[in-house]
């Protein structure tokens, strides 16, 4: 286990402060102690100790979480959150919250997360983020950052390619309210004021009426490349292309002659500007359009 991972846990049972030896009942019932339980189980849960449910109670699994724990980080291995458990963590504790604020937004904002300006502050931008990163991930709604959410974060790296807190859909507000189109709220969510500007812009450069973020509409506004492209982006992209008749050979990552000629014969098809490059754009084209090649056989 990693002192990064340690680190995460150690913090998300201090989120209190104060850590006197607890009390532990032995039993799956309530605990009275001056940390949070639920954190606990979370911040386990985050690190791949399976904890259970995240319910505040210290039952057989949590137990069980925390042995496991004790094991990787060389404690006695008591299954408690004892004197030694809480006193190893407490020197791995980072005291600054602005630190892990803006850990938690430079992260995000490279999943594609809009967070607004990366500043170390709790602001609306933050918490819808993270609101729609929890929900994504599965795990109990929260939209306040916490050493055990950066843990998620940092173990599972969840990609957010919904339209909702999305950092392309800021960046197309931000460029359409920069030319005057009014697209309501900047907070990177498709509403139908988003969807009006997009029209209007559309009617105003004589563009093909679509009223959504696609790779025309950023290429147009210059948005094409939100972020750089991986072997695993390119993976999918010739899984895509070759799924729809276009033949890119092995799906390997890398992007060699056949997959430049399979990329331009979708590009010319799709109405996008050809260039033959594997693009974060392109991926996200391929994933929301229904352009097959003429040879295609279902």
């Amino acid at each position: 286990m990693s002192k990064r991972y340690l680190l995460a846990a150690a913090s998300a049972m201090m989120l209190a402060l104060a850590l006197p030896a607890p009390t532990v009942a032995q039993t799956s019932t309530e605990i009275a102690t001056p940390y949070s339980v639920t954190d606990v189980q979370q911040a386990l849960n985050a690190l791949g100790y399976e904890a259970g449910p995240v319910d505040g109670l210290i039952g057989s699994k949590t137990r069980g979480a925390i042995r496991a724990y004790q094991t990787d980080a060389g404690l006695p291995v008591t299954g408690e959150p004892d004197t030694a458990f809480l006193e190893s963590l407490k020197s791995h504790l980072v005291d600054d919250d602005a630190s892990l604020v803006s850990e938690i937004e430079t992260r995000l904002d490279r999943l594609g997360y809009a967070v607004g300006e990366i500043d170390g502050t709790i602001d609306h931008q933050l918490q819808i983020a993270l609101t729609n990163y929890t929900r994504l991930a599965g795990v109990p709604v929260n939209h306040q950052p916490t050493f055990a959410t950066l843990a998620h974060i940092e173990r599972y790296a969840l990609r957010n390619d919904s339209q909702k807190a999305s950092k392309l859909i800021w960046n197309v507000e931000t460029e359409l309210t920069r030319r005057g189109y009014q697209t309501g709220r900047i907070d990177g969510t498709i509403d139908q004021h988003t969807i009006g500007a997009i029209r209007e812009y559309e009617d105003d450069t004589e563009s093909a009426p679509r009223g959504k973020v696609d790779a025309v509409l950023l290429d147009s506004l210059g948005l094409s490349d939100p972020r750089a492209v991986t072997p695993r982006d390119i993976r999918e992209i010739e899984q895509r292309l070759n799924r729809r008749g276009y033949a890119a050979g092995a799906v390997d990552g890398v992007a060699d002659t056949l997959t430049a000629s399979a990329i331009k014969a979708y590009q010319a098809d799709a109405g996008l500007s050809v260039t033959g490059e594997p693009s974060v754009v392109l991926l996200d084209d391929l994933r929301r359009s229904i352009t097959t090649s003429s040879s295609y056989v279902p």
